[in-house]
């Protein structure tokens, strides 16, 4: 009797520590759910026109390219079908938590405005996201240009030497002057000793 006794408590304890476990990791995996950034994707042409979603991943790559992965939330219900998005994009913009609640917000932009949705071309808001997308593109290439003018002016500077030319370039002209020079007296004395 006290051996079934000990045995039926010992089940509800394994059963009872069960539900507890599995308790957990139900509110546990609920609680991370709500937590996802919430991704806008304005560049959904290149992602299955999938303009709304919930974060998964993201990873940097070469010239700060990002590649996002979301699992998309404006699919059909019926259809429903979580499989996730992934998209490379250049332009992402950040919005903190507390701007909508417990979430961050991030909205991915093509390179370009003609990549743009079509139904949001046309509407104020999609010009307004157009010409930001514009202006970003021509300030990016103004710095660029800027970068390589800079880069130029330095090469230039190191073989001036601050007006004067440096002992590099002098060197270098020296060795460019003799090449120059034995290549010419070589081409000299075959014209001068050509047999008739």
């Amino acid at each position: 009797m006290v051996v079934e006794t000990i045995f039926i408590i010992f089940i509800l304890l394994i059963v009872v520590g069960l539900l507890l476990f599995f308790a957990f990791i139900y509110f546990r995996l609920k609680v991370e759910k709500k937590n996802e950034a919430i991704i806008i994707n304005f560049a959904s042409k290149r992602a299955n026109n999938r303009f709304i979603g919930l974060l998964k991943e993201i990873k940097i790559g070469r010239g700060n390219r990002k590649l996002i992965t979301y699992i998309p939330k404006d699919v059909d219900v019926e259809k429903k079908s979580e499989n996730e998005v992934k998209i490379i994009v250049d332009k992402l913009i950040e919005m903190p938590r507390g701007i909508s609640g417990d979430r961050e917000i991030k909205i991915l932009l093509p390179k370009n405005s003609e990549e743009l949705p079509d139904g949001i071309k046309n509407t104020e808001f999609g010009k307004w996201v157009s010409n930001y997308i514009e202006e970003t593109n021509t300030q990016n290439t103004i710095v660029e240009a800027l970068r390589e003018d800079i880069e130029r002016k330095n090469k230039l500077f190191i073989i001036s030497g601050s007006g004067e030319l440096s002992e590099e370039e002098i060197e270098r002209q020296r060795e460019l002057f003799n090449k120059l020079k034995d290549v010419t007296i070589k081409d000299v004395e075959r014209e001068r000793y050509k047999p008739i």
